[in-house]
């Protein structure tokens, strides 16, 4: 799970009000972003959804926005509840997990480790990483938004042509093949993992 880090080059402030769209480029596929911005109290608001991955309204801190560039952040536990909220969309529910509901869950109030992993940043570890990175995720992970990790991870990395990042289209949080991705489906698939996973890891391996 990483923090994502969203930067761009605008024009002008006042011309970045609104909603905007675009493409991000994530191994093989091309998955859709959506930024909305409004100014409110003389704050530019900015919110983040991922309509590929059923991910909506993702709230954002950090931002900084000049006459010339912007800059979002999305923490990890709001990474959290839009993965909840993909979870729940699959399974027919009401998507409305926010980062106050997913603060107040049972398991996250009552486990140290839970509550220290919600507030986690992984980004300036990812940053200081001393070795080569096999990065992979499942395109229909939704557990691991692939969207909102795999282009971060690539992003803060130090430069090394020993890294590889990787999505795979059509597996799980399990590397398995899946319909939709959701944990009900893990033990009803008789695929314990991919073979091209296992293959790409091998010889990830092998070419260090």
């Amino acid at each position: 799970m990483a923090a994502v880090t969203i930067q761009a080059q605008v024009n002008t402030t006042t011309a970045l009000l609104g909603s905007w769209s675009g493409k991000l480029k994530v191994g093989a596929m091309s998955l859709t972003l959506v930024l909305h911005l409004e100014q409110a109290d003389g704050y530019v608001k900015v919110s983040l959804d991922s309509p590929d991955q059923g991910a909506k309204g993702i709230p954002t801190f950090k931002e900084y926005l000049s006459d010339d560039s912007l800059a979002v952040k999305v923490e990890s536990i709001t990474l959290l509840a839009a993965q909840a909220n993909r979870i729940l969309s699959l399974s027919g529910q009401p998507a409305n997990m926010t980062v106050e509901k997913y603060r107040q869950q049972e398991a996250v109030q009552q486990v140290p480790w839970v509550r220290w992993f919600c507030d986690y940043d992984p980004s300036d570890d990812i940053r200081k990483a001393p070795c080569p990175v096999f990065a992979l995720n499942g395109n229909l992970d939704c557990q691991v938004l692939s969207s909102l990790n795999l282009e971060a991870i690539r992003c803060l990395l130090p430069s090394s042509k020993r890294h590889l990042i990787k999505e795979y289209p059509f597996l799980n949080h399990l590397f398995q093949h899946c319909t939709t991705g959701l944990p009900t489906e893990y033990g009803q698939i008789e695929e314990t993992i991919s073979s091209e996973v296992l293959e790409d890891i091998a010889r990830w391996i092998q070419s260090l």
